[in-house]
């Protein structure tokens, strides 16, 4: 998996070389190459947690590092939601109905930098990793099941959170950037929202990948 990985990235860099100089031919051959390993690292089955890990940090940073480019982010997030579907999200029967619910599996998810955790319908929190609970102060356990409002704020949920995760599991892939000010100091996060549905094709709710980013106004400021 690893050298899988790493010549992945290899040949990506070369795209992107490719492209700055506009040399349409290597950009041709490198795409033949590129889609067919990107395929064979991301469709591979694998029980071991370090390939597993390795797996989702390729999506997450396909998806930080091709954040302009709307059909690569659709993509990407298709990616991140098929791992995701594989590898955590299992669907149990319940008594209401045999809705999905969310079960986190294997702990590659908390050795992730990236803030991640899914929503459910109603704005409960259904998973979250060690990053996105550290970052709130609160234990993972302790995450699970409050409403999302209680750590943006019933401000920032009302003024445009609530509407990405409606649209997202209406089944819009969507990118939501807001502030979070905390200890006096402002803090810019990009919300990448990717719906999640069960196997029988139930919608389990929103999976969220959030990320620190540069704060423009600031740039623009300075």
């Amino acid at each position: 998996m690893k050298v899988l990985i790493d010549l992945f990235w290899s040949k990506y860099t070369d795209l992107k070389f490719a492209v700055r100089n506009n040399d349409a031919a290597r950009i041709a051959c490198l795409d033949r190459e590129i889609d067919p390993l990107l395929e064979a690292i991301t469709e591979r089955h694998t029980g071991n947690a370090e390939e597993i890990q390795a797996q989702f940090k390729l999506a997450i940073d396909l998806l930080n590092e091709e954040a302009e480019d709307h059909g690569c982010v659709v993509r990407n997030s298709y990616l991140l939601e098929t791992l995701v579907r594989r590898y955590i999200l299992l669907e149990t029967n319940q008594d209401n109905g045999g809705d999905g619910a969310v079960l986190p599996e294997e702990p590659f998810l908390d050795s992730l930098s990236d803030r991640v955790l899914v929503v459910a319908p109603g704005y409960r929190v259904l998973f979250s990793n060690a990053a996105n609970a550290a970052y709130l102060g609160f234990e993972k356990g302790d995450v699970i099941g409050r409403h999302v409002s209680d750590f943006v704020g019933s401000q920032q949920f009302h003024g445009g959170f609530k509407d990405g995760l409606d649209r997202c599991m209406a089944g819009e892939t969507m990118t939501y950037t807001y502030a979070d000010t905390t200890r006096k100091q402002t803090k810019v996060f990009c919300c990448r929202m990717t719906p999640s549905y069960s196997p029988s094709g139930s919608l389990i709710g929103a999976l969220t990948v959030i990320h620190e980013t540069n704060d423009r106004r600031r740039a623009r400021a300075a």
